[in-house]
C-alpha cells in the first residue's frame, strides 16, 4: 500500500511561503516520519551516505539509492537536540529506513529541485 509523503511551500502558523529548500526539506522529513512512525528504526550505527540535504534547525537528511531497479532508498534523517519549531527536543533523534518511491520517481532529484516540485509522491515499504 502506498502513503502519500507530503510537504509544506508555506509555514502552517502564519502562510509565509517557505523560499528555501531547506525549509521545505524539514516540512518533507516531518511527514516523512509521521509516515513511517513504528516503521523507522532507530539508527543505532549512525552510518550516513548518500546525498545530504539540509533541514531547518541543524537537521538533515541524507538520500542513497540501494536498487535502482526496484526504486529502493535508504533514506536517514537526523532531528537535532535543541530544534526550534512545535517539539524543541531535548536529544538528537536519528532514524533510518528503507522505502520504496512509487512511479519512478527519482528521490534525490526531488529532493534537489524541491522548491520546484510542490507535488507530493508515493512510498511504500519494500
Amino acid at each position: 500500500m502506498a502513503t502519500e509523503i507530503k510537504h509544506n511551500t508555506h509555514r502552517a502558523r502564519d502562510g509565509a511561503p517557505m523560499t528555501q529548500r531547506k525549509q521545505q526539506v524539514g516540512s518533507f522529513v516531518k511527514y516523512l516520519s509521521d509516515a513511517l512512525k513504528g516503521q523507522g528504526q532507530k539508527d543505532l550505527s549512525p552510518i550516513a551516505y548518500g546525498t545530504k540535504f539540509q533541514s531547518v534547525f541543524g537537521g538533515h537528511i541524507h538520500v542513497a539509492c540501494t536498487n535502482k531497479a526496484e526504486n529502493l532508498y535508504r533514506v536517514s534523517w537526523l532531528y537535532r537536540a535543541g530544534r526550534g519549531g512545535y517539539g524543541a527536543g531535548a536529544h538528537d533523534v536519528p532514524r533510518v529506513a528503507t522505502i520504496k518511491v512509487e512511479d519512478g520517481v527519482d528521490l534525490e532529484d526531488y529532493l534537489e529541485n524541491l522548491l520546484d516540485n510542490p507535488q507530493s509522491i508515493f512510498i511504500s515499504l519494500p
